[in-house]
């Protein structure tokens, strides 16, 4: 006689639970380990001093040249946004290499540019004037790397094309 599903009463549904659990095969032993490694807690990096912020482009004088006049020598200016800070920021040829011009716009605290060149190394950090401006001379062409160094928090801006290749920040 074939018992009836569900069963009437708790004591048969607990009776029929075992007996489908004793018809179970057992699960392949990778997906053992998959369901085992959920509960290990992953590495985390030690938490930094520093509150990083990525700054957002949100102007760029060149973005609607036409890509045969990217390569232009002429001024390109770009804004940033980045929490309650803006950066005004310009590009310009010089007789020899490039200049970075900028000023960081927003409430008044201790500022440092932070410029890392495409060989990857950093420049000295450059302190902003009374006016939160900063100019940075004798750049070679390449891809360069800025960030703001405030009290606190440090704002990455995206890779810096200067030169007279392509600009896409």
């Amino acid at each position: 006689m074939s018992p009836t599903f569900p069963p009437p009463d708790d004591e048969g549904l607990l009776a029929a639970g075992r007996r489908a659990l004793r018809e179970l095969t057992d699960a392949p032993e990778w997906m053992i380990l998959r369901a085992e490694a959920l509960g290990v807690p992953r590495v985390q990096r030690a938490p930094s001093l520093f509150k990083r912020v990525q700054a957002l482009l949100s102007v760029d004088s060149w973005a609607g040249a036409m890509p045969a006049l990217r390569g232009v020598a002429g001024t390109r200016q770009m804004l940033f946004s980045a929490a309650e800070h803006d950066l005004d920021l310009r590009v310009l040829p010089l007789e020899a290499g490039w200049a970075l011009e900028g000023q960081v716009l927003g409430p008044d605290e201790a500022v440092q540019v932070q410029v890392t060149r495409p060989d990857g190394q950093a420049l000295p950090p450059q302190p902003l004037d009374e006016l939160g401006g900063f100019r940075i001379e004798g750049l070679a062409a390449g891809r360069y790397r800025l960030e703001l160094q405030f009290a606190d928090t440090v704002v990455e801006l995206p890779p810096l094309d200067i030169g007279t290749a392509a600009t896409d920040a």
